[in-house]
């Protein structure tokens, strides 16, 4: 339950969070993810937010992300629709909703017969509006359009992580082979060959050197 705008940054973290506090425990070997949601809002097929933010979700949690946005004028083909919005409006009663901790348990507090149980929590979160993603940002978005229809089914992958930590160590360890060949072979020509493979997906770097006898 947010408490500011209804920004596409705001959708991406209530997936985000369902994932963090149910998803991830529920479904421990996922390694894709599948959404429905509406053609316009803060999801919308066309907002460059929700695919940035969609992306910076995937990157976190490794998960490749399947999008599937119902075309205009077809939301009420959206199951939230008829099986959670119609028990939250049964559960509430009519009851007056006079402050957030209110309205959190009235939808956490529902339930159906045929096991319903919803979960609220409230994201104080501020985000800000008219929000812009550049072309540049959007251009590497690890995204891949569905043959069918891909102006509104998409698949975004998580980004390959670069372990820096890892290159620098190798460099470092570099920097001091050589120091150490220009300070022992004084009457030796040193030969180092490095090269860095597989970048940036599994960055390896070898070297090797040898001496060859001064003429």
């Amino acid at each position: 339950m947010g408490i500011d705008h209804d920004t596409a940054e705001f959708a991406v973290e209530s997936i985000r969070r369902w994932w963090k506090y149910l998803g991830k425990e529920l479904y421990p070997q996922a390694t894709e993810l599948y959404v429905t949601a509406d053609g316009g809002g803060s999801n919308s097929s066309r907002s460059r937010l929700w695919k940035y933010c969609l992306q910076e979700f995937a990157n976190e949690s490794g998960l490749s992300i399947q999008v599937s946005h119902f075309p205009p004028g077809t939301s009420k083909w959206n199951k939230i629709e008829h099986r959670l919005f119609n028990h939250i409006s049964m559960n509430w009663k009519g009851q007056p909703l006079v402050s957030l901790d209110v309205i959190i348990n009235l939808i956490g507090n529902t339930t159906s017969r045929t096991g319903l149980k919803v979960y609220a929590m409230e994201d104080d979160n501020k985000y800000q509006t008219k929000r812009k993603i550049p072309d540049k940002e959007m251009d590497a978005l690890n995204l891949v359009k569905n043959d069918l229809l891909g102006k509104w089914n998409d698949t975004i992958k998580p980004k390959k992580k670069i372990n820096k930590h890892f290159i620098y160590g190798q460099l470092l360890t570099l920097f001091f082979l050589v120091l150490r060949l220009r300070e022992g072979m004084e009457n030796n020509f040193a030969i180092l060959v490095c090269r860095i493979d597989n970048f940036p997906s599994r960055p390896i770097i070898s070297s090797t050197y040898g001496t060859l006898p001064a003429s």
